[in-house]
């Protein structure tokens, strides 16, 4: 009985090891910004030049001006350290 006993309030102390493990990993997946650091990159494609920035909100959108005459935008979320969140080539089409 005693033996019960014991592996009842170990298995116990398990799961509330097991649910505090677990609340601290959605804790850090709830997108709590990062903590302020270093620079951030951005890759810029070769022989390009930068045309415009412009900031909607908590997104920063570059737009370079490619070296064989085409746009490329780069979406940078600022809220997430400046992570690179999609680009767009913008090609000229003939009429």
């Amino acid at each position: 009985m005693a033996a019960l006993k014991a592996l009842v309030g170990l298995l116990g102390i398990a799961i509330i090891v097991m649910a505090t493990l677990i609340g601290i990993k959605l804790t850090e997946r709830s997108g709590a910004p990062p903590k302020p650091g270093g620079p951030t990159r951005a890759e810029v494609p070769a022989g390009a030049t930068l045309a415009e920035t412009t900031a909607a909100g908590d997104r920063l959108i570059l737009r370079y001006r490619l070296a064989e005459g085409s746009d490329r935008l780069i979406l940078l979320d600022l809220a997430k350290g400046g992570a690179k969140i999609g680009e767009v080539t913008l090609e000229p089409v003939a009429k």
